[in-house]
């Protein structure tokens, strides 16, 4: 951690001089002091050089191919060599104020501040202060010999000298690891006398990314655009122009019309969000139908907010992408070679604020509990955003020299301040004129040294970014054979076209023979060094072009993960443009096997964004599950770690293939050999940690049920096989143990959350608590509808929707309270004649009562005027009708009680018929509310007689609902109670004949069956004796 004292940032005080360097001398003795030192340092300096290039320091090789030919020397500004070996470096004057820090900060109060950082130095801490403008770590002596008693110097190689340009003390050096934040590098650390400050040297600090602290004590123009252009960091902007998204031709329309749920918990933050970004209009809401419309997924933040990501996957599908063309890394770093002065401009939410046209607006329609919305601004999902917004950068800061872009990274440099000022200047006026706005959080301004496109760039020239390589330079040496192995694997894959390169790996590749014992020695050490040298150098190593086929590979260990960016050359091999590994955090080791290389994958991707956003590129995979995860699986039917990986890379587009593990040399090699980061808490882990609390505590269930279900499902033999199949990975499906086999269609959806087994947001229920759980999902008798729902939103397990339904039919509480669906009308034949069949029916207009008779062959009307609503009134009527036109053979009407007295079931009708009953069968009486058994089938349409008691009944389908867990029991009797007859079908008196019938009719037609209470108006006879004579009624 970066400390802040009162001190001077230089490492020697500057009102009192150093105690290691001499007082000022004369003049003339201060000459010929110099002048005695000049010869014998540079006496001392060539034979430290001996058998190196005396141009640029490296190992001796031909001046026509030495770097520093047209070099020129910082030092001397002469052509051919480099600064770090002029000659002349050593004849500076002496200086009487002696400075090791590079720049000297004084605030308005007088008072300075010291720039300090502590590292881990062979583990142990050591408080270093920063230095750029050191070429080497210096420790003091005292420091040396109270912590490192036990290390041996070796002779310094160099000479150092003080700010001053006058020679230290170097009592030796030596070669240690230095440790910061997780970040490993090897540094030779030299021992200084009398030195008073540990000191951090330009090396290590950028080794170790302490690099771009440096931005915050070397601003040096006074200009603030944040002053001079104050709307540029005030909310979203509007850019000029209009945005329409091209359909590809035939594309098919795809809309959803009910949205996916939404847990309670979040609502409220969800409906908050919706409100801001209406605010901020970047979305609208949506009252017209629509032909797209997509749905949306709600992701929860660790700091209690929500992310709204609209799931436009089927609109990308048919999306015509522009192919813009992203800038070419190494001309757009070529550019950089005379720069000194740097700023990095960010845009604030970028592609937010280019507009839609109305046409393509309505295109990103979206779903949400909240009713529907559509996008006013280009929405991050579409995979076309990327290209046309490179695409408009590019054309805003066309003419200006000394920018470029890379999506919303815009890079502004110069050789001088003035020169950057005026060009910062005029890019500012261009994005003001353009109507964006940029995030002030992440713009830099005015630096000597910025990290751009993977690579460190200051004053001195452009140096790859130590996060490309370290994952190889903190690669640990293999331990066993099998390590070696691994390692050997990447290097063959990726290195075979270094010449000589079966000589340099001749000490590895001996100790794989069978014959000889794995001894790690210097031969050893040395070739794995260089080993790691040239697989983070050229060739191996080359610069992006966004023009050549892109392939990231990614693997992932029990314990770590790995990936690699790489791209295919013109001669047919890959060379590696990035490496990248780390450790799994406690939290990710105990993911699902599934989940781990799902990981693997988006965190490579992230990691890469620089290279990877805005273009089309391949991912390769061992773990064959993930192809269909990533290519065509809804998000609905993911587990929720997936769900929240799968939407990560949204933004990217790519093709995943799956490729053996045996040929996945590199990034099986570094996840299983990680660099050795400290925890940090990854946004994705937190997202999904926040995403799972969130799940965990919506369910219905509290924590003492929760921790039974647990226990349950650690003594379930099925959880048990689920669980082992979900952490080490699913087998074929042949190969499914048969107590899993029901899980199989939905394993991507199961996983291990909070020690729970789940599918999904559902909890998979033990075997030993289904008949519990079922009894809850139906307490309060619901129906089969809202039962089946109250499950899907807790839990589950094989067949539960078919076990709810046969819960319910078998309830008694349900049976007696339910009733059955109505059924269709029965179907009349066409009449052969006018007036054979006619239908009567009343209305009402204007208070007044009308009988309407109306012909079925030729649908001619009659229509009479009632002065009393009763039988007697439409019977009248129905003969002065009939006296007119004729007797019809049949007259049909819906059982109003001025027609029929008795149970009307025309009216009631459905979709479907209600299934047979059968004799014997339980059944209860829905009218009567009493239990009974069917006696048989009458003759009539739907008709049954039952059995309840000493009573027979005879009743249509639409009042049985079958019972069989009740049996019959007598109903209480009393002196009404009648003793009934019991009729045989052949016995059974339908009733009294029609009205009027025709005797020329050739066809018999059934006449209705009634539903009243009685089996027929035949005579009955009480207790007492008495004979019961029903009356006669005109049947209609």
């Amino acid at each position: 951690m970066i400390e802040k004292d009162n001190a001077s940032v230089n490492a020697i005080s500057p009102n009192k001089p150093a105690k290691f360097l001499k007082q000022k001398p004369s003049s003339g003795a201060r000459k010929q002091n110099v002048k005695h030192d000049f010869h014998k340092k540079n006496n001392e300096n060539e034979s430290r050089l001996h058998g190196k290039c005396k141009w640029c320091g490296k190992q001796r090789h031909d001046k026509r191919v030495c770097p520093a030919r047209d070099a020129r020397c910082r030092q001397c500004s002469k052509i051919g060599h480099y600064a770090k070996i002029c000659i002349t470096k050593s004849q500076t004057g002496y200086s009487e104020v002696a400075y090791l820090g590079v720049v000297q900060l004084e605030s308005k109060n007088k008072t300075n501040i010291d720039w300090t950082v502590t590292v881990q130095v062979n583990h142990k801490n050591i408080k270093f202060k920063i230095d750029s403008g050191a070429d080497h770590t210096v420790l003091p002596a005292n420091v040396f010999q109270n912590v490192f008693q036990n290390a041996k110097l070796e002779p310094p190689d160099k000479i150092l000298c003080g700010p001053d340009r006058n020679p230290l003390k170097t009592l030796g050096k030596f070669k240690t690891n230095i440790e910061y934040k997780g970040k490993r590098c090897t540094e030779e650390i030299y021992v200084i006398s009398n030195l008073q400050t540990c000191l951090l040297g330009k090396p290590a600090l950028f080794s170790l990314g302490l690099g771009p602290n440096l931005n915050s004590i070397c601003q040096i123009s006074a200009a603030d655009p944040k002053a001079k252009f104050p709307e540029l960091f005030k909310g979203l902007g509007v850019m000029k122009g209009c945005y329409s998204i091209k359909l590809k031709p035939g594309a098919i329309p795809f809309a959803i019309t009910c949205p996916r749920r939404v847990p309670i918990p979040l609502l409220k933050q969800t409906k908050a969000e919706l409100e801001r970004m209406v605010e901020e209009k970047v979305i609208t809401p949506v009252l017209k139908p629509t032909e797209w419309c997509a749905p949306v997924v709600i992701v929860p933040k660790s700091d209690g907010n929500v992310r709204i990501c609209v799931d436009l996957i089927e609109l990308n599908k048919n999306v015509m992408r522009e192919l813009h063309p992203l800038p070419k890394a190494e001309y757009s770093l070529n550019l950089l070679t005379e720069a000194k002065i740097f700023s990095k401009l960010d845009a604030n939410s970028g592609f937010w604020q280019i507009p839609l046209d109305k046409k393509s607006s309505y295109l990103t329609t979206f779903i949400t509990p909240f009713g529907r919305f559509r996008f006013q601004r280009l929405p991050f999902g579409i995979s076309s955003a990327p290209e046309h917004f490179q695409r408009r950068m590019s054309q805003m800061l066309e003419g200006i020299p000394g920018t470029t872009c890379h999506m919303d990274d815009i890079l502004i440099w110069g050789s001088t301040q003035e020169e950057h000022d005026q060009r910062l200047t005029e890019v500012c006026k261009r994005l003001k004129n353009s109507g964006m706005t940029l995030n002030a959080k992440k713009c830099i301004f005015s630096q000597t040294s910025i990290k751009f496109l993977g690579h460190i760039i200051d004053g001195q020239g452009i140096h790859p970014d130590p996060d490309k390589i370290a994952a190889i330079e903190n690669y640990q040496p293999p331990t066993n054979k099998k390590e070696l192995k691994q390692l050997l694997g990447m290097a063959n894959y990726l290195a075979r076209f270094v010449p000589n390169y079966s000589d340099i790996l001749f000490p590895l590749t001996s100790m794989l023979s069978n014959k000889l014992t794995f001894v790690w020695e210097a031969p050893q050490e040395a070739a794995f060094q260089k080993l790691k040298k040239i697989l983070s150098s050229d060739p191996v190593l080359m610069i992006f072009d966004p023009k050549k086929e892109t392939t990231v590979t990614t693997d992932a260990s029990s314990y770590g993960l790995g990936a690699t960016i790489c791209q295919k050359q013109a001669d047919g091999r890959r060379s590696v443009i990035a490496y990248a590994s780390r450790t799994l955090t406690p939290t990710e080791s105990r993911y699902a096997q599934i989940e781990k290389e799902a990981l693997a994958v988006v965190w490579g991707c992230e990691k890469f964004r620089d290279y990877l956003t805005g273009m089309h590129f391949k991912i390769e995979t061992d773990h064959k599950p993930l192809i269909p995860i990533f290519s065509n699986k809804n998000l609905d039917d993911l587990s929720p770690r997936l769900q929240r990986i799968k939407l990560r890379m949204m933004k990217f587009s790519y093709t995943i293939v799956h490729i053996p593990g045996k040929e996945l040399f590199a990034a099986d090699a570094l996840s299983r050999n990680p660099q050795k980061v400290p925890y940090k808490r990854e946004e994705l882990e937190a997202e999904i940690d926040a995403f799972i609390q969130m799940i965990t505590s919506s369910l219905p269930a509290s924590s003492r049920r929760l921790d039974e279900l647990r226990v349950a499902q650690l003594k379930d033999e099925t959880c048990q096989k689920l669980t082992d199949y979900v952490l080490k990975g699913w087998p074929s499906k042949k190969e499914v143990d048969t107590l899993c086999a029901p899980y199989w269609q939905n394993r991507y959806e199961i996983s291990v959350q909070d020690g729970l087994l789940m599918r999904g947001c559902r909890i998979i229920i033990p075997k030993s608590h289904q008949a519990e759980v079922l009894n809850q999902i139906h307490e309060g008798h619901l129906g089969i509808t809202k039962c089946r729902a109250r499950a899907r939103c807790s839990v589950y397990w094989p067949g539960i929707s078919k076990v709810i339904e046969e819960k319910i039919k078998s309830c008694t509480a349900c049976i007696q309270e339910s009733s059955n669906r109505h059924q269709p009308l029965i179907p009349t034949s066409f009449p052969e004649r006018p007036w054979e069949v006619l239908g009567l029916d009343l209305f009402k207009y204007k208070n007044s009562w009308y009988l309407l008779i109306s012909d079925y062959y030729s649908r001619y009307p009659e229509i009479a005027r009632l002065d009393r609503l009763t039988s007697a009134e439409i019977i009248n009527h129905c003969k002065s009708i009939f006296s007119r036109h004729g007797i019809p053979y049949v007259v049909r009407s819906d059982n109003g009680s001025q027609f029929d007295p008795k149970t009307n079931y025309d009216k009631h009708h459905g979709v479907r018929n209600l299934d047979g009953l059968d004799p014997g069968q339980n059944v209860w009486i829905t009218d009567r509310r009493v239990t009974g058994k069917v006696l048989q089938k009458t003759p009539y349409p739907r008709s049954y007689l039952v059995q309840s008691g000493r009573r027979v009944y005879r009743r249509n389908r639409k009042h049985l609902i079958p019972s069989p867990d009740f049996h019959p029991e007598p109903e209480p009797e009393d002196d009404s109670d009648v003793t009934r007859y019991q009729h045989s079908p052949a016995d059974a008196d339908p009733g009294c004949p029609p009205l009027m019938s025709s005797p020329q009719s050739p066809k018999t037609y059934p006449e209705r069956a009634s539903s009243s209470t009685e089996v027929s108006p035949d005579p009955y006879v009480t207790r007492s004796g008495r004979t019961v004579r029903p009356p006669e009624r005109l049947d209609l």
